[in-house]
């Protein structure tokens, strides 16, 4: 077993810069205005969710992956390493507690030493050891370690997380690419489980998601849209994120094109309720793109990709509950567009004209 310290340096106390144009963000780390297609980061498809409980978990990419091993150096107790399958209830170990912002609790080797607690910044230096296997082969190690930590009011705290040799300790990559602030952090979110495919999101006790910065399930966060505040409006934004527009996985975006979000069930930002709402809050330049529901897109303004017009969008299925599936199903335009039921969810997604 190896742990090696390692910090990275800057991030922590860095003021995020943005052009905002004078529109006003929900809660979150900068008020990023790109978007992005990607459901999880290249490097972190093996480990991109797991059990606290120590328990396999398959995911769509073919990995089946447990976490074998929290390893935190303690001043007083030394490394500390626990596997968190095998059942340890007494003697020196460490558990994952409350996992947004990796908090562990240390124990001592009695009952009676003290618990030493850490979270955030404290972390950088622990190491997640899993063992993982792809499409039923052998069983392989792979490591990670939190090199550094950021924290915003709106979103809580961001981690950076890179593998590392399991044989020298020595790192290998970042598992997060760049995203729209700079750097390649990522949110761990509890209790939640998303299908890297489709989107799905489901709530799961013990199921840890790490969701990139730069890929969907966290870029969604710095909009201020989070699972905890329920898995069907964190589900449909994670979908605008990715243009989604039939809600079956399959993205009409690529990275870094213009998106503003507007919805009509936060109560802390201005809140849109009609597309007449909307249009009295679009500055030079910003146009609507669609209205959103649970299911995908209602209808269809201004695609976000310049490259693609309205009319060349087409769901080949699309699928509503207590309907029979459409075929071929094309979105009317928001130009003449009612909605026949503006009390339920809904996202008004607005890009540059």
């Amino acid at each position: 077993m190896l742990l090696v310290g390692a910090a990275l340096t800057g991030c922590d106390t860095a003021e995020p810069s943005f052009d905002s144009t004078g529109t006003s963000f929900r809660p979150g780390w900068g008020g990023t205005t790109f978007n992005t297609d990607n459901w999880v980061s290249a490097g972190a498809r093996d480990i991109h969710e797991f059990s606290l409980d120590g328990t396999w978990v398959t995911n769509q990419f073919g990995f089946e992956t447990r976490l074998a091993g929290i390893v935190i150096e303690d001043p007083q107790y030394g490394v500390v390493e626990t596997d968190p399958g095998a059942g340890v209830t007494s003697g020196k170990r460490v558990v994952i507690n409350t996992p947004q912002a990796l908090g562990v609790t240390v124990f001592g080797p009695n009952p009676q030493s003290p618990k030493h607690m850490y979270g955030g910044e404290d972390v950088i230096g622990l190491e997640l050891h899993f063992e993982v296997r792809y499409h039923g082969g052998p069983v392989y190690e792979s490591w990670v370690r939190v090199v550094d930590h950021a924290l915003d009011e709106g979103g809580g705290s961001s981690f950076a997380f890179h593998k590392i040799d399991p044989e020298t300790g020595g790192d290998i990559a970042p598992i997060c690419e760049i995203d729209s602030n700079g750097a390649k952090m990522a949110r761990v979110f509890p209790n939640v489980s998303i299908d890297g495919v489709n989107g799905t999101v489901v709530d799961l006790p013990n199921r840890v998601q790490v969701a990139c910065l730069a890929a969907a399930p966290g870029k969604t966060s710095l909009y201020g849209y989070l699972p905890q505040f329920g898995a069907e409006s964190y589900m449909l934004a994670n979908r605008v994120v990715r243009a989604d527009y039939c809600a079956d996985g399959y993205p009409y975006t690529y990275p870094g094109n213009t998106l503003i979000m507007y919805d009509n069930f936060r109560p802390e930002v201005t809140q849109v309720h009609s597309k007449a709402e909307l249009e009295g809050l679009l500055e030079e330049g910003q146009v609507l793109e669609a209205i959103w529901g649970p299911n995908g897109i209602l209808c269809i303004g201004t695609p976000r990709v310049s490259t693609l017009a309205a009319e060349d969008v087409v769901c080949p299925i699309k699928f509503v509950p207590n309907e029979p599936a459409a075929k071929n199903w094309k979105p009317p335009s928001c130009d003449d567009f009612v909605d026949p039921s503006p009390e339920d969810i809904r996202i008004y997604s607005v890009t540059a004209g």
